[in-house]
């Protein structure tokens, strides 16, 4: 009894440090994007995911990787108030909606994310990225067959023929909607563990960058055709779900002499399920496991998406370009991740195929 008293202790502990954790990341994150030369020191002396007392290396990239993290408001499903609120069973009904994810893109697509960076090591500056939308695939929970149906059926409204059945994907590439059997693109063959077959909902872009809408602009027209793009809940979502944002340079501040060692462009890689995660899946999304009232959303509460994978181009030479083995490791892990994560899948991800294919240098 003494025992498990203690384990209990250790947990409600645990949480309230979690808490504490995601209040000041919340805090931080609110800060207006205009901020002075001092603040943007702040910012990069303590990065919100790093202790005080941490005594690693902080880079670019980590800082990149750290800005670039939506942080959703978490929602909890009514079961779990019925039942109780064991961390467990919270942690297995935290969820978003698609749409709070969106939202989340909507102020980052106008004036673009600001990036606290070092340049040359030692003065600070705050680099502006624009996200646009590389790559998504979803894939609906067999047992969530309403949450499909619905899908599919917004699917059929759409000029689309022919039984849709689970067989197809669909493609809204260049403005059409098209379809494509699983060969084309997406592999259900028995080597690929725990497949869960073709997604209920993919895009891959193909536009040239500079023809393409922000992240934002681009949902708003797929939702237009797919409403149900916005109303998916993430506990709906299998682990194999997944985005890619492409993130392109615009500004910075303050502008400087030349912005020749700012013109990296990134692709990160988020997984969108809430559900619980298996060995091959991406890294658990974390979350704050505590709440302040009942009521289905907790206004304290954040479920981050953190990078897995990333690409990047013309990194080197850029001022995120890593430093030293330790440094350059991080990247090739990340650009391992993206390339294991995508060839699980059999995806062709038009925009990776780029990066991939031409020189990091400038």
């Amino acid at each position: 009894m003494m025992q498990r008293q203690v384990v209990q202790q250790q947990q409600q502990q645990h949480q309230e440090q979690q808490l504490r954790m995601w209040r000041a990341k919340v805090k931080a994150a609110e800060k207006p994007a205009d901020e002075d030369a001092s603040s943007v020191v702040a910012a990069l002396a303590v990065p919100r995911s790093v202790s005080p007392a941490s005594p690693l290396k902080i880079t670019n990239l980590d800082r990149l990787m750290e800005s670039v993290t939506p942080l959703i408001e978490a929602r909890y499903s009514s079961e779990v108030y019925a039942r109780g609120f064991r961390s467990m069973e919270v942690d297995s009904h935290t969820f978003f909606y698609l749409e709070d994810l969106w939202e989340s893109f909507s102020e980052w697509s106008v004036y673009g994310r600001g990036v606290p960076l070092l340049l040359n090591g030692r003065d600070p500056i705050r680099q502006y990225y624009v996200p646009f939308l590389s790559g998504i695939q979803l894939y609906i929970d067999p047992s969530k067959s309403s949450t499909r149906n619905r899908l599919m059926s917004t699917a059929g409204s759409n000029n689309c023929e022919g039984d849709m059945g689970g067989k197809y994907v669909f493609d809204l590439n260049l403005q059409q909607l098209s379809r494509f059997t699983v060969g084309d693109g997406v592999s259900s063959e028995a080597d690929i563990a725990d497949s869960p077959g073709p997604p209920s909902f993919q895009f891959l872009e193909h536009e040239r960058p500079f023809n393409r809408r922000p992240l934002s602009d681009k949902i708003s027209l797929l939702a237009s055709q797919f409403p149900e793009l916005s109303k998916i809940r993430s506990c709906d979502l299998l682990p194999k779900s997944w985005i890619c944002v492409a993130w392109y340079p615009i500004y910075r501040i303050p502008v400087g002499p030349t912005l020749q060692d700012l013109d990296a462009s990134f692709l990160t890689f988020h997984s969108l399920s809430t559900q619980s995660r298996s060995s091959s899946s991406p890294p658990q999304f974390d979350q704050a496991n505590n709440r302040t009232a009942l009521g289905f959303v907790d206004p304290t509460a954040r479920i981050s998406l953190p990078v897995f994978g990333l690409a990047s181009y013309k990194l080197k030479g850029s001022i995120v370009s890593p430093c030293g083995p330790e440094e350059c490791e991080q990247e090739n892990n990340l650009l391992q991740a993206a390339e294991d994560w995508l060839n699980c899948l059999h995806v062709m991800l038009p925009d990776y195929q780029f990066f991939r294919a031409h020189p990091q240098w400038r």
